[in-house]
């Protein structure tokens, strides 16, 4: 009975199941149900397990929410749209919401947790490493969107047996042009949903796919994958995901708004489209310690791009 006091100003307050008395239980934040002392030990770990995974998944929804938000404001500004539907947003908030929060949040727990000190009582829940890693990654994400969004039609190839197209290389999703001129607002109405935007909505939710690996690490860890295959839930998620937006993008284009012909676009653009991303979204520029990003390797993504779309296409390809 005295105990209660001090288990109520107790930052966490324990009290014994067998033992103890009501009152103390009533007082306490955790009861031993077992009266064994190295069960502390244990409710600490996963206490300390559970306050990181929602870090985590606050990292990761946090990052999809700043590019989808900086994507869709710049987009109807700019554009007169959002260069995402509707549709595709609501796709992106399941795998955000749902799927995310399956896979970041049953990250097991860790001996190593209990070798670092407790977190001050007027701590942030979400760390300064945290926002360095939302503003790198967030700033990173959009400008990879906006590369594709502006300029896709200078660099992505197109099959040459499709209408309508830029040459060799695709034709602009966007409706207008900067000084007001169409560019596929009447196209649109006979081919509907542009296979530019298809490239756009699909490399949009991949940098998610790949970033809920990134998410997994909130302290600066070097080895994002360390321990990754340690979670089964987080790699069935993961391929689930994976799984499901290929066939959104192969299946369901009159439900998701992509191209309805971009099965072909995808088999002669693969060598390139998905050579490319694997070494771009596996880039992590918030591993530094000083918080700014290394330097993208464009040569080394660009030169084997190149190679397959001389390959595939014919030509030269400028380097």
């Amino acid at each position: 009975t005295n105990d209660a006091p001090a288990l109520k100003k107790a930052d966490v307050g324990f009290a014994m199941g067998i033992t103890g008395t009501d009152v103390a239980k009533h007082a306490a934040d955790i009861i031993l149900l077992d009266d064994n002392f190295a069960s502390i030990v244990k409710a600490c770990m996963w206490g300390r397990n559970i306050y990181d995974n929602i870090r985590r998944f606050l990292q990761f929804q946090l990052t999809v929410n700043i590019v989808a938000l900086i994507s869709a404001f710049i987009g109807a500004c700019i554009l007169r749209e959002s260069p995402l539907a509707p549709i595709q947003l609501l796709w992106v908030n399941l795998i955000m919401d749902s799927l995310g929060s399956l896979a970041l949040a049953t990250e097991p727990p860790k001996l190593d947790l209990l070798k670092r000190p407790p977190h001050p009582r007027d701590e942030y829940i979400i760390s300064r490493k945290m926002v360095k890693h939302l503003a790198v990654m967030g700033i990173y994400q959009s400008i990879i969107v906006f590369i594709i969004v502006f300029a896709g039609e200078y660099f992505i190839p197109e099959d040459q047996n499709y209408e309508p197209r830029n040459g060799d290389l695709i034709h602009t999703g966007r409706l207008f042009d900067w000084n007001g001129d169409d560019l596929y607002k009447e196209l649109k109405k006979d081919h509907g949903p542009s296979r530019h935007y298809a490239i756009v909505f699909n490399i949009f939710v991949l940098m998610q796919i790949f970033n809920m690996i990134n998410a997994r690490k909130i302290n600066d860890e070097k080895n994002i994958c360390d321990g990754i295959f340690v979670n089964s839930m987080f790699i069935v998620v993961w391929i689930i995901i994976f799984i499901l937006q290929i066939i959104i993008v192969q299946f369901t284009q009159d439900v998701f708004l992509v191209h309805r012909e971009v099965r072909p676009l995808l088999s002669r653009f693969i060598g390139t489209h998905w050579h490319a991303m694997v070494h771009v979204f596996l880039f992590r520029p918030q591993r530094l310690p000083s918080g700014l990003p290394h330097q993208v390797p464009t040569r080394s993504l660009v030169l084997p791009a190149r190679q397959e779309a001389e390959k595939h296409f014919g030509g030269v390809w400028p380097a």
